[in-house]
């Protein structure tokens, strides 16, 4: 056992601290300086981690392939157009150029050359897309070359006189299928370890959280610091002014100053908590210098924290917490010697 669990254990004074919630009003009622259920320490050994999850296995290859074809082979009365259709996979930018034939002076049509018309991305899946070419009125026909990742297609256009009536789907297939690695080997989950929870004898500097099962308190307590202090007594009261032989005004009895301090925090994002130390926050046990425990309610007073040298008195006074704030107060009570 650690010096620390030690010196809980050993320690004259077990606190119980009872906190309080209250209405945004910060109003005082026995309502509000009561709690239902102990708090708990719950062991940071028995939090549950996250399982071990494995390693992805590594994604898969996809190999490069190019595809297209036109929308119609032909332009005339009713279309003066044609669609380069494309199919691809894992070949980058997709470029056209195009050129052709004229009835009359200069008798060829430059059309264009390098014209980007989509992108496949490497090593996915294979996508499609087209691009619209208008064919020219006096074009008699044209030569459409589209390439992509080394692979290439050439088409030829004709113009007629009457209409087109022959159209063509898309290409949308012939891709190679996607080659997969080696799955890598999976890896066996943590075990969940066995809750551990404390809700009542709690150790130094442990942090006490309400109970779950009271969701309308979210309060956070840790008792950082335990002292007890040899105290001159009472002392007897009405001593004779002439001392009798074999008597001594000495006190009837020893007692102890015991004094804590103890960190709250209100851990809500949007409650507001008052508490009153003075009434919640109390001795129950201290040990007697024959080792013997003895159960006591010592609450603290000012003429305690006094006598104890106190020049600060926040702990005994109310205090609103606001979200996320945390207030330190201590505290003394006078009680039997222990």
């Amino acid at each position: 056992m650690n010096q620390r669990k030690t010196f809980s254990i050993v320690t004259l004074i077990t606190l119980l601290l009872m906190l309080a919630i209250l209405a945004c009003s910060g109003e005082l009622t026995p309502q509000s300086v009561t709690i239902g259920n102990l708090p708990q320490y719950v062991c940071p050994s028995a939090t549950p981690r996250a399982t071990d999850t494995p390693l992805p296995t590594s994604p898969p290859t996809y190999n490069p392939f190019f595809t297209a074809n036109l929308s119609n082979y032909q332009v005339g009365v009713n279309i003066s157009s044609t669609n380069v259709q494309w199919y691809a996979q894992s070949v980058g930018s997709i470029y056209v150029s195009y050129s052709g034939s004229m009835t009359s002076y200069p008798y060829f049509w430059s059309g264009a050359s390098d014209v980007y018309i989509g992108f496949s991305p490497y090593n996915q899946p294979a996508n499609s897309g087209s691009y619209t070419i208008a064919i020219p009125a006096d074009v008699t026909y044209a030569t459409i070359n589209v390439w992509a990742g080394g692979m290439s297609s050439s088409f030829t256009v004709y113009r007629i006189s009457g209409y087109v009536s022959q159209f063509y789907p898309p290409p949308s297939g012939g891709a190679p299928p996607p080659i997969y690695p080696t799955p890598r080997p999976t890896y066996t989950p943590y075990p969940t370890p066995t809750p551990y929870v404390r809700t009542n004898d709690y150790f130094l500097n442990d942090p006490i959280y309400t109970s779950p099962d009271e969701p309308a308190l979210n309060i956070r307590f840790r008792v950082i610091e335990m002292e007890s202090r040899s105290f001159q007594g009472t002392p007897t009261p009405n001593p004779p002014k002439t001392p009798v032989p074999g008597t001594s005004p000495t006190p009837i009895y020893a007692e102890s100053l015991y004094i804590w301090t103890f960190v709250v925090k209100n851990f809500s994002s949007n409650q507001v908590y008052t508490i009153y130390p003075p009434a919640q926050s109390f001795v129950s046990t201290i040990t007697l210098p024959n080792n013997t425990p003895q159960d006591v309610l010592l609450f603290p007073t000012y003429e305690a924290a006094r006598l104890a040298g106190f020049s600060d008195f926040t702990g005994y006074a109310g205090h609103t917490l606001q979200p996320g704030q945390e207030v330190t107060l201590r505290l003394a009570a006078k009680g039997p010697a222990g």
